[in-house]
């Protein structure tokens, strides 16, 4: 359990600290400084404009690349199917439908059938699954475009010295 926690931690740590420095990254190149690193705490407007819109611009760069990992699966699996392979390290994938449905027509146990028919119903890789989860990682990719435009229309502003004015407040 305490190596399931720590393997967690890490993977955790690694994707943020690739997470912070494609904002690092972003950061970088709005404010065309190359050895620039971003601030929180900065009091300047102007950088913390820049800060938003890198942080935006790599959270919609993460979501798109997520969304298009997901469709690209789901083509995948749509062009394989029908043509279930067994798996090249010899162990079974539950969680694949072509994998569960063989073994449900070849076991005779009628326990083991249900238990592999309720895994079946549940596996997130069956196409109804496939497609609500494409539904989620859209919306995901649409809020941080959403954001993006927010923090871009504010760094605007801020460069050109308008007052700009929102549905909720209004910013100098």
């Amino acid at each position: 359990m305490l190596e399931m926690a720590t393997n967690l931690a890490q993977c955790t740590i690694f994707q943020r600290s690739r997470y912070l420095l494609n904002v690092t990254s972003w950061y970088r190149i709005i404010l065309d400084d190359p050895d620039i690193e971003p601030d929180p705490l900065v009091i300047d407007p102007k950088r913390q404009a820049a800060l938003n819109l890198a942080e935006a611009e790599a959270w919609r760069d993460r979501a798109t690349r997520v969304e298009q990992a997901h469709i690209a699966d789901i083509a995948n699996r749509a062009l394989a199917q029908g043509q279930w392979m067994p798996p090249e390290n010899g162990e079974l994938d539950l969680d694949d439908p072509e994998t569960l449905q063989l073994m449900i027509e070849n076991y005779s146990d009628d326990f083991m059938r249900g238990a592999l028919r309720i895994f079946l119903r549940t596996s997130p890789k069956r196409p109804v699954a496939q497609r609500n989860k494409q539904k989620q990682l859209t919306r995901y990719r649409r809020e941080a475009e959403a954001r993006r435009r927010k923090a871009l229309k504010i760094w605007i502003a801020l460069n050109l010295n308008v007052k700009i004015s929102s549905k909720n407040s209004n910013t100098t």
